[in-house]
């Protein structure tokens, strides 16, 4: 698997709480990934500024700050993680949030916490989830990055105010391994 897709993998497993110890067993890896796929699409697509150009040429947000696609997508990472990062992705935690789940969505989530009980703990690192060969498992996780990597194709990423972008990887439509390396800054870690 591409270095990128270990990456992206990783982050979408912190958003649901599982750490990097932790080997999913069985269908528990898809209902993961299913799950990470939604919660992409339901929080942080929307939550990104399309930037636009203004009269005097400047490109700026709806929220009138000078930031880029990419800038965002890191932004609302770290938010996320910082969120959750005590704490499974929970219909509980949920609820004292803002964030607002499809209901069938939240009852997805609720199932896959019931089930967590059938998750092992394994002295493995995360990219392990996927290297048993489940062409199932890549094409679902796959959604979530060529959804994330469609939506933000052509923001200025080569801007003054943006001079670590996220590049995109063309050929496996993949997020290159800088998001998550930058959404991992120490600042993230058990604070």
């Amino acid at each position: 698997m591409a270095k990128c897709e270990e990456n992206e993998l990783m982050m979408a497993c912190d958003m649901l709480g599982i750490r990097a110890n932790t080997v999913l067993v069985g269908d528990d890896q898809i209902i993961a990934l299913r799950i990470a796929i939604s919660i992409a699409r339901q929080i942080i697509v929307p939550a990104i500024p399309i930037p636009q150009r203004g009269a005097n040429g400047v490109m700026f947000c709806a929220d009138n700050s000078i930031e880029y696609g990419e800038d965002a997508l890191f932004k609302r990472l770290h938010e996320i993680r910082k969120m959750y990062r005590n704490s499974a992705l929970s219909p509980k935690t949920l609820k004292s949030t803002s964030v607002k789940l499809d209901p069938n969505l939240a009852l997805a989530l609720e199932k896959f916490h019931e089930r967590r009980i059938s998750l092992v703990k394994k002295d493995q690192l995360i990219h392990d989830l996927l290297a048993t060969g489940s062409s199932r498992a890549k094409a679902v996780f796959s959604e979530t990055v060529k959804m994330i990597r469609d939506n933000y194709t052509g923001l200025c990423a080569n801007h003054e105010h943006n001079p670590s972008p996220v590049s995109w990887d063309a050929s496996s439509r993949s997020i290159e391994a800088s998001v998550w390396s930058r959404s991992n800054a120490p600042c993230n870690r058990g604070q």
